[in-house]
């Protein structure tokens, strides 16, 4: 006997009519049953499925599924009154239960076999079989992911084979076919708006349910384990991929708004469980966020398929250093090395959970100050030195740089392991302070497939540096520019209307202070730091040091600013004892002048000269760092 289970539509019955044409050519009779088209009761399966006064027989049962409730019957009464040397085919999409393979009657004598989809190489062969060619093609193999029936259907699917380098888009004949043959009817609208939600994201469990439907979480998420498009696996419940895709984008072209309003209640709990002390709980997060904020608009794969994230280590240094190599040339290991040294924790490798093979690394580098031997090494860090000099990328304001990250090339898994490096950038810049992470820059392939995607999310391209073998681009995102909060938004609206959405800038009334102004401003926000009051009334709130920011942020951003001022004062090394004096007296406060050149063990004299001159150094700081606001705003 022969179990065969998986998705609707996979192609059991394709398999079953395949069966049927070979056991006939060998002289066998066979008897095909569809379960879903007889009475599910003991009497109408045994008429349908009579095998009786029958020589090595064939029976094949499709749907079995329909008739589950009288599986102990076939298993204990039914088929051990079959015929001798007759073979049995029971074809579903559940997996027969484990009773029955743990029953020692059947044990020697079942096999089970799970259709799962076509690999990428077959599905480029059936598409390329059905005359689809170009990036056409891809897409039409990204969509139906394996799933044969997608597949085909997406083939016949016209509509835009006037523009295949475009990319294409299922037509609204293909959605319809899919929903009617992989979906069907739905019971009620909470049964459907459970399933829209199932389709949205990477994994579904009752807990998020209840945040978009509260009265009808419980009974739906039972409904959603019996579906047979629907998989549980280690995070929750997830449908097949091709339902994923006819579900979600029937809603959105359906209703819209009531779509962008689901998303946006999802989005918001999902982003809480980014911050769960779970790392493998908050990247899994950070990739149902990276998934949901593209759907429909960017095929990203992988998410479910096994691979290992560690941190680098000394044993994994020649396994690193050769994918460089091989994708770079040998200055690309050089500069592996190089990294290595100076930041090994900004390492991460990521190996196949089958065979531990290296398929590729991800290099995420923090910096605070321009250091000149990095600068002169490194030639994409020098080209954003260079950037930065032009839009006010100053010592002492921290930036990210992803400056590698390399896959092993056209390897199946690939797109998988890029995937799970996109999800641990978003982790990274959503579990730190904004302030750490105002500006992010991301170096990769002149060519990369990426591109796209990184544009779609308002990264802006910086520069292309030539390379030994390839070039490689720079790309940025200023968080300055515009508010983390508008640009959320603006991946929302992306998300429905596609990338020719514009970027919306926040803009405010900026005031223009002289410098002698500035810099009694400067003294009076160091005077009234501890009186929340008098620092809310602050000039410097409405100068553009601060006025790209939403009012309620304007408050913050200034006081660091003002910090990172007092802490550049370290940067010169005749001014020793002044950033203390200043601290002391501001930050700290809490006492009289003369009580902090006590604690200083100084002479109130000089404390007072420490004083003055640690005023002008971040008066100086700050005015520098807002003319180049201003520049950069002109």
């Amino acid at each position: 006997m022969l179990h065969v289970h998986g998705p609707v539509g996979i192609g059991k019955s394709t398999l079953l009519r395949r069966f049927a044409i070979e056991a006939m050519e060998s002289g066998r009779t066979v008897v095909a049953v569809d379960a879903s088209h007889i009475e599910p009761t003991k009497e109408a399966f045994s008429r349908a499925a009579s095998l009786s006064e029958l020589q090595r027989p064939v029976l094949l049962v499709d749907s079995v599924d329909a008739v589950s409730h009288l599986e102990e019957w076939i298993k204990d009464c039914y088929l051990p009154a079959a015929p001798r040397g007759a073979l049995v085919v029971l074809a579903g999409w559940r997996a027969p239960p484990p009773k029955w393979l743990a029953d020692l009657v059947w044990t020697d004598v079942t096999d089970v076999v799970e259709l799962a989809g076509l690999s990428a190489e077959e599905s480029t062969t059936l598409l390329e079989q059905m005359k689809v060619s170009g990036s056409g093609r891809n897409f039409r193999a990204s969509f139906a992911d394996g799933h044969p029936l997608a597949l085909r259907l997406s083939a016949w699917d016209k509509a835009d084979d006037a523009a295949l380098h475009d990319e294409w888009q299922p037509s609204l004949f293909v959605i319809d076919h899919l929903m009617r043959q992989l979906v069907g009817r739905l019971p009620t609208p909470a049964h459907r708006r459970a399933l829209e939600i199932c389709a949205h994201t990477l994994d579904t469990t009752e807990d998020l349910l209840r945040a978009v439907i509260p009265e009808h979480a419980e009974e739906t998420f039972a409904w959603l384990r019996e579906l047979p498009c629907i998989m549980a696996g280690d995070y929750g419940l997830r449908p097949i991929t091709v339902v994923a895709e006819a579900v979600d984008r029937d809603l959105k072209w359906r209703a819209p708004h009531a779509y962008l309003a689901m998303h946006e209640t999802m989005r918001v709990y999902v982003r809480g469980l980014v911050d769960s002390p779970s790392h493998s709980m908050a990247l899994r997060a950070a990739s149902a966020l990276l998934y949901m904020q593209t759907r429909g608009r960017w095929h990203l794969n992988g998410f479910q398929e096994k691979i290992h994230e560690t941190r680098y280590a000394a044993a994994d240094g020649r396994d690193v250093r050769r994918l460089a190599c091989e994708m770079f040339g040998e200055s690309a290991g050089e500069l592996v090395d190089f990294w290595v040294t100076r930041q090994p924790q900004s390492f991460v490798v990521y190996r196949s959970a089958v065979n531990g093979e290296v398929l590729g690394f991800q290099c995420l580098l923090r910096f605070d100050r321009w250091d000149a031997a990095e600068v002169l090494i490194d030639p994409v860090l020098a080209a954003l030195q260079n950037h930065g000099e032009g839009t006010g990328l100053r010592s002492g304001e921290p930036f990210h740089l992803v400056r590698f990250m390399v896959t092993r090339e056209e390897h199946s898994q690939s797109s998988a392991v890029e995937t799970r490096m996109l999800a641990r950038v978003t982790l990274a810049a959503l579990k730190s302070d904004i302030s750490e992470f105002i500006r992010l820059f991301i170096a990769l392939e002149a060519d990369s497939s990426l591109l796209p995607l990184l544009r779609l999310v308002d990264f802006r391209e910086i520069a292309v540096i030539p390379g030994e073998q390839r070039p490689t681009a720079l790309l940025g995102l200023d968080w300055r520019a515009v508010t983390v909060a508008d640009w959320i938004k603006l991946l929302d609206r992306r998300m429905l209307f596609g990338s020719q959405v514009p970027t919306r800038r926040y803009t405010t009334h900026v005031e223009a202070l002289s410098r002698a102004v500035f810099d009694d401003a400067v003294h009076d926000a160091l005077r009234s730091w501890h009186q929340r009051e008098q620092f809310t009334a602050n000039p410097l709130l409405k100068v553009r040091l601060v006025a790209a920011l939403p009012p309620g942020e304007r408050d913050q951003a200034l006081r660091e600013l003002i910090v990172r001022a007092i802490e550049a004062i370290d940067e010169d090394p005749k001014a020793r004892g002044v950033r203390a004096v200043v601290w002391s007296t501001y930050v700290v406060g809490g006492g009289t002048q003369q009580a902090v050149a006590r604690n200083l063990s100084m002479s109130f004299s000089t404390y007072r000269r420490y004083l003055k001159r640690g005023l002008a150094k971040i008066a100086w700081y700050l005015w520098q760092y807002e003319m180049a606001s201003a520049s950069e705003a002109g």
